[in-house]
């Protein structure tokens, strides 16, 4: 039982081993600045679909009111 305890008191030997994790690189400023301007052109393209769409639906919800 002395032998238990003594082994039980010890730190164990053993260590977990983690992966390291290697900081993103930067891009470079020109690839940065290019993504930056297709997001912002992607954003404006779905702005404007959505309020042609907007512009219909007010159109038609017109159309219905005056043929009643």
């Amino acid at each position: 039982m002395e032998r238990m305890e003594k082994l039980a008191s010890e730190q164990p030997c053993y260590y977990v081993l983690q992966a390291e994790i290697a900081p993103k690189p930067a891009l470079p400023r020109r690839l940065a600045r290019s993504r930056a301007r297709q997001r912002k052109q992607k954003s404006e393209v779905a702005s404007s679909t959505v309020s042609a769409m907007e512009i219909l639906e007010n159109r038609n919800l017109e159309r219905r009111e005056q043929s009643q």
